[in-house]
């Protein structure tokens, strides 16, 4: 097994990139199936996580930050912004349950995603990652929601510059290897497969779903949506944030003895 030290010395090498994805919001689930798919087993995130991926021609360094957000992640999250991918995971299985109302469905991906975009705001490049969408029991009601939540994200994400991406378990990173390279593609071939690059979008495709979402009133609404910075996540106990600095001051050690 490579050492840290091990792995450090290879991203100096010339044929090899590095690159940083601050992994935000979602279950610890989700955030696991992410990083599996980029073939991490060995996974620990509560109340953060820093996990190294390689790739023959690609070094990623994961941040990962999962359920709400809390106070006590910022000066973290500061120094990750200008360098790193944000992701953003959300999971349409919680996001469509009990067949909502499209208001529902605008309050959920607000109480999930706002805080997190706002604190990220400085992000260089950005991508909403929806998760579970091909576990979503399909029916008549059920495609309407699916459709209003592709349209949402997409233009929540349109007008950040940012990306959006429905990722299955089943999945391949490659996707966003490719937003990494900035190779990426728009592709829409089904409810479970998308893939929205930033700057490919507009309001015109967004409608091609349905001609009556309204895009500009939407996304005021959104504007208009206002977010409390929590304290201390509720899942989270003061014992808990000294934990995550902990956690962060040891991982920065590590570095510093390692290169």
């Amino acid at each position: 097994m490579s050492s840290l030290k091990d792995l450090l010395k290879s991203v100096s090498q010339e044929e090899q990139l590095q690159k940083q994805l601050l992994v935000v919001g979602g279950q610890e689930v989700g955030h696991i199936q992410l990083l599996n798919a980029f073939g991490i087993r060995d996974v620990s995130i509560i109340p953060y996580g820093f996990h190294l991926a390689e790739r023959a021609d690609l070094q990623l360094c994961f941040h990962s930050f999962a359920g709400e957000y809390g106070a006590v992640y910022q000066r973290i999250i500061d120094r990750l912004l200008a360098s790193s991918l944000v992701v953003y995971i959300l999971d349409a299985l919680d996001l469509l349950k009990d067949e909502p109302t499209q208001e529902t469905i605008f309050e959920r991906v607000s109480g999930s995603l706002k805080p997190w975009i706002d604190v990220c705001s400085k992000a260089v490049s950005c991508c909403v990652l929806v998760q579970n969408v091909s576990r979503v029991d399909y029916n008549v009601k059920s495609v309407s929601n699916m459709d209003y939540l592709q349209q949402l994200v997409r233009l929540i994400m349109m007008d950040k510059n940012g990306a959006v991406l429905f990722f299955q378990e089943t999945d391949t990173p490659q996707d966003i290897i490719q937003l990494l390279k900035g190779t990426a593609e728009l592709r829409i071939k089904d409810y479970d497969n998308v893939f929205v690059p930033s700057g490919s979008d507009s309001y015109g495709k967004i409608k091609v779903l349905n001609e009556d979402f309204a895009c500009e009133e939407t996304l005021e609404k959104w504007h208009s949506v206002e977010t409390v910075a929590k304290e201390v996540p509720t899942n989270a106990t003061s014992t808990n944030s000294e934990n995550l600095r902990q956690k962060y001051q040891d991982f920065l050690r590590q570095i510093h003895l390692a290169v």
